[in-house]
C-alpha cells in the first residue's frame, strides 16, 4: 500500500511511523527542511519537499497512484484543501485531521429521499473528496467517555462494535493466579475469555498456555463485553460506579467530555484557569459547574469534593501538569484518575507512577488512520501496550483465504492468536479448532505489531 502523510508534526510523524512499522510504502510530504532532515534519518520513507496546498508538489508524491492519503498540517482547513485536491488527482482514500469539530458537523447537506412516492428529506455529509475526518481531541473524549462507562480503572478497548472486549490486567501481589500456568488460569478463573498477551519484565509476548504468571506481570484478556465486567472480583479491580466527576482543563477535550458526561446525568465540575473560556463555557453548559481557578491547590481541590469524587480527569495542555494533579487527586481520594498526555512514551511512565488511565491524543489519531489504512471498509483496530502489539478486527469476504476454512488450519505466525468471531448476533471467544470462519464473520486477531502482513494475507483473495 502507497501512502502519502502530508505534515509530519507530532501527529503526522507518529501516523506515518506506524505504516513504516507495518510494511507500508509512505511518502512524506513537508514544507520545513529541519523537518524533512531529522525525518530522513528517522523513519525508511520517502521525502518530497514543498507545500502540499500546490497541486505540483502532490504530483511530486505521485498522488495518483497513492492508497491512502493522510493531511495533517497544523491548519484544518489546508488539510481539507488537500484531501479534496488529492481526491481530484487520483488518491483513492483521504483522511484530513480536523480539530474543529465545526468542519465536520457542518458539512452536511439536505437531498430528497430515494422514494419517490413517499419524498423525505434526508441530511448527508458533504465530503469534498475528504473520505474521513479524524479529530485527535474528540476522539480521545470518546475514549474517556467509554472509560467511564465501566466499572475498572484501567479501560477496556472496544472491537466489532464494543461487543467484544479487550483489557489489560496486572498480577498483584496476593493474587491465587501467581504461580499457575495461564492454560490453568483460563480454565479456573477466566473462562469464557481468552488470555491474548503476557507481559513479564517488560517483555511482550503472545502466550501458548504454558508460561507460569508472576506477581507483577500483566495479561491482556479478550471477552464479551457482558463477560468483561464480571472479572472484577477475580482482579480486585472493580471500581463504584460513575455519578460525580471533576475535569481539570476546559480545552476542546474537557469541555467535550464534561457536555457528553451530563447528558447522561453525571455530576459534572470543570476546572478552568482562563477567565473567558470558563465564562464561554459556563454560558454554554447549564449543567456543568464551572470553576475559574487553576486547580492545582490541595485545599482547593479538597474543597471542591476531589476526595469523593468517582473520577478525576485532567486534559490540559500540560501533559507534565495532568499527571502531577491526577495523582495528587488520587492520593486524596478520587476513586481513579484519568490523564491526557501528548507524548506516547509518557503513557507507562504515567501508568507505573499510579495514573489508573492514560490516554495519548497522538496515539489514538495513528490508531484511527492505521483502521481506514487496514481496511477497505474500516474495520476497529487497537494498539496495545505501548503500541507493541495490536487487536484488529477483519472482516471476512467471500473470496479471502480464510473463508470457509476452519480454525485449525488457518497457520497464524507465531505471536498472533485468534480471539475471537463475531457471526450476526453470536460472539464466539476462543473459537474451537474446528470452528469454520464463514462469510461476512468478523474475526478478532490479537498480535505482536510486526506479525501483520502475514496476518493479512488470510483475509485477501484466494
Amino acid at each position: 500500500m502507497y501512502t502519502i502523510v502530508v505534515g509530519v508534526g507530532d501527529t503526522g510523524y507518529h501516523i506515518a511511523s506506524l505504516l513504516v512499522k507495518e510494511g507500508y510504502e509512505v511518502m512524506v510530504v513537508e514544507q520545513s527542511e529541519e523537518l524533512a532532515d531529522s525525518i530522513r534519518h528517522q523513519l525508511d520513507v520517502g521525502i518530497v519537499l514543498g507545500n502540499a496546498v500546490n497541486p505540483d508538489v502532490l504530483r511530486k508524491a505521485d498522488v495518483g497512484r497513492a492508497d491512502l492519503l493522510v493531511a495533517s498540517m497544523a491548519s484544518d482547513e489546508a488539510n481539507m484543501v488537500i484531501c479534496s485536491m488529492a481526491s481530484e488527482m487520483g488518491a483513492d482514500k483521504t483522511v484530513a485531521r480536523v480539530r474543529n469539530p465545526e468542519y465536520n458537523s457542518g458539512l452536511r447537506t439536505v437531498v430528497n429521499g430515494a422514494s419517490p412516492d413517499k419524498p423525505r428529506k434526508i441530511e448527508r455529509p458533504i465530503r469534498m473528496g475528504i473520505d474521513y475526518f479524524v479529530n485527535p481531541e474528540i476522539e480521545t473524549a470518546k475514549q474517556i467517555e467509554s472509560s467511564l462507562s465501566g466499572l475498572y480503572a484501567r479501560h477496556a478497548r472496544e472491537l466489532a462494535g464494543g461487543r467484544v472486549q479487550v483489557r489489560g490486567f496486572k498480577i498483584e501481589n496476593g493474587s491465587e493466579m501467581i504461580n499457575k500456568t495461564l492454560h490453568v488460569v483460563e480454565k479456573m478463573f477466566l473462562k469464557p475469555c481468552i488470555v491474548t498477551l503476557l507481559v513479564h519484565s517488560k517483555e511482550v509476548k503472545v502466550p501458548d498456555g504454558d508460561e507460569v504468571i508472576c506477581e507483577g506481570d500483566s495479561i491482556y484478556i479478550v471477552a464479551k463485553k457482558e463477560d468483561m465486567e464480571k472479572l472484577g472480583e477475580v482482579f480486585n479491580h472493580k471500581n463504584r460506579s460513575t455519578r460525580h466527576v471533576i475535569i481539570l482543563g476546559g480545552g476542546l477535550i474537557g469541555s467535550h467530555v464534561a457536555e457528553e458526561l451530563s447528558k447522561r446525568g453525571i455530576g459534572v465540575k470543570l476546572i478552568e484557569k482562563d477567565k473567558v473560556r470558563s465564562e464561554e463555557i459556563n454560558a454554554r453548559l447549564r449543567r456543568v459547574e464551572v470553576l475559574h481557578s487553576v486547580g492545582t491547590n490541595r485545599d482547593f481541590l479538597v474543597e471542591e469534593g476531589v476526595p469523593s469524587c468517582d473520577a478525576f480527569i485532567a486534559t490540559t495542555g500540560d501533559e507534565s501538569l495532568n499527571i502531577l494533579v491526577g495523582l495528587l487527586a488520587k492520593s486524596i481520594g478520587a476513586a481513579r484518575n484519568i490523564v491526557v498526555v501528548d507524548k506516547p512514551e509518557y503513557l507507562p511512565l504515567a501508568e507505573s507512577v499510579g495514573v489508573d488511565v492514560a490516554l495519548s491524543p497522538l496515539i489514538i489519531a495513528a490508531e484511527k488512520v492505521l483502521s481506514i489504512a487496514l481496511h477497505k471498509d474500516p474495520l476497529s483496530m487497537v494498539l496495545l501496550e505501548n503500541e507493541q502489539a495490536q487487536a484488529i478486527e477483519f472482516k471476512v469476504d467471500t473470496t479471502a483465504r480464510i473463508c470457509r476454512q476452519s480454525k485449525g488450519s488457518v497457520k497464524l505466525p507465531k505471536g498472533a492468536i485468534m480471539a475471537a468471531i463475531v457471526r450476526d448476533d453470536k460472539v464466539i471467544i476462543s473459537p474451537a479448532e474446528d470452528e469454520i470462519i464463514q462469510e461476512n464473520d468478523r474475526v478478532v486477531i490479537v498480535s505482536l505489531f510486526s506479525t501483520f502482513s502475514a496476518i493479512e494475507k488470510y483475509f485477501k483473495k484466494n
